[in-house]
């Protein structure tokens, strides 16, 4: 299987044959020091105060383009089709922005390629909650101004819109429907997408925001007040509130490439906590981490947490302390937990991890450092200068890269 990361989720192709691609190359950042020649991977590089997106190339520093977008800030990034030629998208305001991945899949191999602009799309007003369907055809963003949800094929750009939004809403793709939530009022409802009708409404907890699907076992599990919400779509019922064990709650879950353990980013009244939330979505079951004096963000704002595409590995920095963790969550059982603790420069530093987690980037005060994660240390030797920015996304290839930048 092969993968791209996003921070967020994972694709998986089987071809044949390779074209004839060919690349402009690309001009050495003389700034550069070090770096890592084997690591083929795009580093993106979002600047808020001009609306910028710089992509470099983590294996020598060189930019490989500039884009111009608007990306909401607190919800960063997604990934989708097509499958040949993955793409990132983000929104904000009006519009949503995609842009290719860097990577073009060739069978077992991908050719790593300069980003490019993709497309732009009209959507509703200040689209916020996004989503991706399960075969990563479709990517969904809801509009809280318009209490809407558009609903976009990423093939060729077509919007559909589904009129069952709420001032805030989720807009969580399932492999059958659109599942929306409303903040204020204790529901949950299932929405044909192709009927724009709500199949059925289900009463949930108070203040709904967070969510994920397990498509194995058609599961959305739905962050509330009172817990996490486990409903079965199958058979269109509540089927359990998981009640959390630790004062707080969560606001954010995420998990990538169907792996089973979703993690969510603990909230608390005083701000910060050292502590994780983690989901196991086969056993339905809840448990945490903490990491002893740890202060954690608990939304990504400023770029704080990244997941690997396959969903098996987590960073997080430390908003007080110089430090970033890398957490493991093992395949074999249900919550196997290593934390690996890495001294870094400055607190609170935008972090960036590769599609299977061997691979974590930082910026840190304009510069892009790498950690080698087998021997936990950061690798200050080995930095590039970037443009300035205020968080980083990482898409790379999980398998024979042919580098043509």
């Amino acid at each position: 299987m092969h993968f791209f990361l996003t921070g967020i989720l994972s694709i998986t192709l089987f071809l044949s044959g390779c074209l004839d691609d060919s690349s402009e190359p690309i001009t050495r950042n003389t700034t550069s020091q070090n770096i890592d020649q084997t690591v083929n991977a795009w580093i993106w590089v979002y600047q808020s105060d001009s609306n910028v997106l710089n992509v470099y190339n983590a294996v020598d520093g060189t930019i490989g383009n500039i884009f111009m977008a608007k990306v909401h800030p607190m919800m960063h990034i997604i990934l989708a089709g097509p499958a040949s030629e993955p793409t990132l998208w983000m929104a904000f305001e009006d519009s949503a922005h995609s842009f290719t991945s860097g990577f073009h899949l060739h069978g077992d191999h991908a050719h790593m390629e300069i980003p490019e602009f993709y497309k732009t799309i009209a959507v509703g007003n200040n689209p916020t909650h996004m989503g991706v369907s399960p075969d990563e055809t479709q990517v969904a963003f809801a509009n809280d101004d318009d209490q809407n949800i558009s609903i976009i094929a990423v093939a060729d750009g077509t919007v559909t819109t589904v009129t069952h939004g709420s001032p805030h809403s989720a807009a969580l793709l399932t492999e059958n429907y659109l599942i929306i939530t409303h903040m204020q009022e204790k529901w949950l409802k299932i929405v044909s997408i192709s009927e724009d009708t709500v199949i059925k409404q289900i009463s949930i907890g108070a203040n709904a925001h967070g969510d994920a699907y397990y498509q194995p076992t058609d599961t959305a599990f739905i962050a509330t007040d009172a817990g996490i919400e486990v409903i079965d779509l199958t058979n269109m019922y509540l089927k359990k509130t998981i009640p959390y064990t630790e004062p707080g709650r969560t606001n954010f879950l995420y998990c990538n490439g169907n792996h089973k353990i979703a993690i969510g980013l603990h909230k608390v009244d005083m701000g910060k906590t050292g502590k994780i939330l983690f989901i196991d979505m086969v056993d339905e079951s809840l448990s945490y981490v903490e990491i002893d004096n740890a202060s954690l963000n608990w939304n990504i704002k400023t770029g704080q947490f990244a997941l690997s595409a396959n969903g098996k590995k987590a960073v997080l920095s430390d908003m007080l302390s110089t430090k970033v963790y890398v957490i493991n969550i093992d395949d074999q059982s249900s919550f196997y937990k290593t934390v690996q603790e890495v001294s870094v420069l400055s607190t609170g530093v935008a972090v960036g991890i590769d599609v299977v987690g061997d691979h974590v980037w930082i910026l840190d005060n304009d510069y892009i450092y790498s950690i080698d994660v087998d021997e936990g240390i950061l690798k200050t030797d080995s930095r590039f200068k970037v443009n300035g920015g205020d968080w980083i996304h990482v898409t790379s290839f999980d398998g024979e890269v042919i580098n043509e930048t």
